[in-house]
């Protein structure tokens, strides 16, 4: 990913790192965005107190040989969305170049790396974040919140772990708030 936005788009001032089941309300990104020092932004939503998961049939598991069980990996940004600035971009690359491989990318990218050679940058919090949308009594639950959809849609900049049916009712919820048609959204997106 790196690699190829530094060799083939090197000008290209931000890269947003996004898994397929999130939802982005732009606005929001680019409002958190206006007065940020960009070159060297890491931004997204950030673990400081995450441990080595120990299950082995876990997809996150990590072997003690390669994260010593019990030890804290250093702070980073969860690899569901996080935006990196150019110089970021460019150091975390030549960085990663000359650091062994972890298996978690955000962990490595945005964690290891990051914490060897840009220990004076750290991850800028998007207060906007949703990661739980599915847990219902979770506090930063749409579900769990009384919001209606277009209070939700006026106050997420990022949510996760959406279905391509929840994705598709996001992207209709953000035209009928925008203009005004809110009984639209709970006709096409039933919850």
């Amino acid at each position: 990913m790196l690699k190829w936005v530094n060799l083939r788009y090197p000008s290209v001032p931000l890269l947003v790192k996004l898994d397929d089941d999130v939802y982005i309300n732009w606005d929001l990104i680019f409002g958190f965005l206006r007065n940020k020092d960009l070159p060297n932004l890491i931004a997204g939503l950030p673990f400081s107190s995450a441990y080595p998961v120990a299950d082995p049939t876990s997809k996150f598991y990590t072997p003690p040989i390669v994260w010593e069980t019990g030890t804290l990996y250093p702070s980073y940004a969860c690899g569901v969305f996080y935006i990196l600035g150019k110089r970021v971009r460019e150091e975390l690359y030549k960085g990663a170049l000359s650091t062994r491989l972890f298996h978690m990318e955000d962990i490595f990218l945005t964690g290891i790396v990051r914490n060897r050679f840009l220990p004076d940058v750290g991850v800028q919090e998007i207060k906007e974040y949703v990661s739980t949308l599915h847990m219902v009594d979770h506090p930063r639950s749409i579900l769990y919140s009384g919001w209606g959809p277009c209070q939700f849609y006026e106050n997420v900049a990022v949510a996760h772990s959406l279905s391509v049916k929840r994705l598709k009712c996001f992207l209709k919820m953000g035209y009928f708030c925008e203009n005004h048609f809110v009984y639209a959204v709970k006709i096409f997106c039933p919850e």
